[in-house]
């Protein structure tokens, strides 16, 4: 077994339309890596998918799942959607390494494929990603989460992959803390999708994750709590304080309020999420693609 395949999931035609700007992009990146493409089209309703193929022959459009599920809450479902394409498409790779991806989730690096292979190879490592922003301290640390998770089966099994959110609901001490300490209660609590690997896997076997940019102050009272209380992660170098701005690109983060992240001290990728403001996604699409043009325009040079 050898070889990269990227797996991602839409569920509309807006983020279907973001997905072939993204694959795009990649294609044009990695000339030559002989990566496959794996996406699963999901329905926020239950009904019969007939997914619209790309045309080029590294790439597979498979049904999703159609629905989303009525029987936990609101924010869960379409985490769960997600999970549930992630796994049909994983059950369809036959390659060493899958780099599950998100159609909003844009690397800019040149040969950022290669490149991520020689660097799990070389470190012995099973995972590689993105962790989430450290804005949404409620979420896990120090580990790629599905945004760009990239994973070398070799170093796994397969079988034990499950995507799906550790739903729990809240408890009785959780609330109780909430009460006494505020919002410190609600840090690394939420687990949504791909929250069962981290859990299973993030003591056990060797990780890396890219920096976000983040410039928020740490208090003096985050700086004295430990890092489980603190909503700014301690770990040294877990993020950079400044963004693409510096390097003369788009400064996404303070423009649109989008996550961006760097690596061995350069720019590497962005995420359009961050802003609380409901999405233009028209808007936001035209935006990446003339930034993207930029890209490929310089690539040529």
């Amino acid at each position: 077994m050898d070889g990269v395949t990227i797996m991602s999931v839409y569920y509309s035609p807006e983020t279907r339309m973001l997905q072939e700007l993204n694959k795009s992009l990649t294609d044009r990146l990695n000339p030559g890596s002989g990566h496959k493409w794996l996406f699963a089209e999901n329905s926020k309703e239950k009904t019969k998918i007939n997914p619209v193929q790309f045309s080029d022959a590294n790439a597979k459009v498979l049904p999703g799942v159609a629905g989303w599920r009525e029987d936990v809450v609101s924010f869960f479902r379409g985490s769960f959607n997600h999970a549930g394409g992630l796994q049909i498409l994983l059950k369809n790779v036959d390659t060493r390494f899958v780099i599950c991806t998100e159609p909003d989730f844009f690397i800019i690096r040149p040969n950022w494929i290669s490149e991520l292979v020689d660097t799990m190879e070389a470190k012995k490592l099973s995972f590689f990603g993105a962790p989430y922003d450290p804005r949404r301290y409620n979420m896990y640390r120090y580990f790629p989460h599905v945004a760009f998770m990239a994973m070398d089966l070799s170093r796994m099994d397969k079988s034990t992959l499950d995507f799906n959110p550790n739903y729990i609901r809240a408890d009785f001490l959780h609330r109780v803390a909430k009460k006494i300490i505020g919002r410190r209660a609600n840090i690394n609590t939420r687990r949504d999708t791909g929250s069962k690997i981290f859990e299973q896997y993030h003591k056990t076997r060797a990780s890396e994750c890219i920096q976000p940019v983040f410039t928020g102050k740490m208090s003096s009272l985050d700086k004295i709590l430990p890092d489980s209380f603190s909503f700014i992660p301690h770990k040294k170098d877990y993020f950079v304080t400044e963004g693409f701005l510096k390097y003369g690109l788009p400064d996404f983060r303070n423009l649109y309020k989008w996550e961006e992240y760097f690596y061995r001290g350069r720019p590497y990728a962005f995420h359009m999420q961050g802003s609380k403001e409901k999405k233009d996604m028209a808007r936001e699409s035209a935006i990446v693609k003339e930034f993207i043009e930029k890209i490929v325009s310089n690539l040529r040079k």
